[in-house]
């Protein structure tokens, strides 16, 4: 099977089955989005699902303001219904599909998602209740990061600086080791820097992460305004550390 030109250069949510949620392109007020979702996400392990069935859809709501109208989008597939669909966590296989306008006055885009399983229960993603939130504004933008090796240290120190809005509360490097087998996922809290910036901005710092020598990271972070996560990751392209 070819593999799919998901998003063909517009502006797109990607919703993968390690429940990562990503940003692609520039989302404007007033244009087009794609969303692209990874049904493993909702649907449960083990039971028997036609990839694409119109009978038991995946359905997307939207909401763009705090008291505007929610938006319901079926999902659907542009490969037709399959019966089998490759294990992927890069989005290189199929995925369900819609596409949806952006409301002039949107102040970001929340979404979860339903779906009726074969005992008729309504299942739902939606980040514990919390919905999931994309933002329109670089709220957050790397420094620097680097890797450096210690003659004699038995690992090398990942450090990593961001600059935020004011409004973050709370910021964490999320990274995984590209050059290793297992992927593993890890998740560290970053802390004030306490430096001087703009009184609308923060700066933040992770300074002392041990990692093996001769790894090379990927990166995203997770940041929080009153209380709701989100995620910025370099418009899915993630960042990138490796030693100097």
């Amino acid at each position: 099977m070819d593999q799919p030109d998901h998003f063909n250069h517009a502006a797109g949510l990607l919703f993968t089955r390690d429940f990562h949620e990503l940003r692609r392109g520039r989302l404007e007020r007033g244009g087009d989005c794609t969303l692209l979702y990874d049904p493993a996400r909702i649907v449960p392990d083990g039971e028997t699902y036609l990839f694409g069935d119109p009978a038991r859809p995946i359905v997307a709501h939207l909401r763009f303001t705090d008291d505007g109208p929610v938006l319901d989008r079926r999902l659907e597939s542009r490969v037709g219904l399959l019966d089998y669909v490759p294990t992927t966590f890069k989005a290189d296989g199929p995925m369900l599909t819609t596409t949806f306008p952006i409301p002039e006055n949107a102040k970001w885009i929340m979404s979860w998602f339903t779906y009726q399983s074969a005992t008729g229960e309504i299942l739902y993603d939606s980040a514990y209740g919390q919905n999931h939130v994309l933002r329109f504004f670089d709220e957050v933008r790397l420094l620097n990061t680097g890797i450096t090796v210690q003659p004699g240290a038995p690992t090398a120190i990942f450090t990593c600086r961001a600059e935020t809005a004011a409004e973050v509360e709370r910021m964490i490097v999320r990274y995984h080791i590209t050059n290793q087998t297992e992927l593993t996922e890890i998740e560290r809290a970053m802390q004030p820097a306490g430096t001087a910036t703009p009184v609308d901005r923060r700066d933040w710092e992770l300074t002392a992460e041990p990692v093996p020598i001769g790894g090379v990271l990927a990166f995203d972070f997770v940041y929080y305004i009153d209380g709701e996560r989100h995620t910025e990751n370099n418009q899915g392209q993630y960042f990138i550390a490796a030693p100097a």
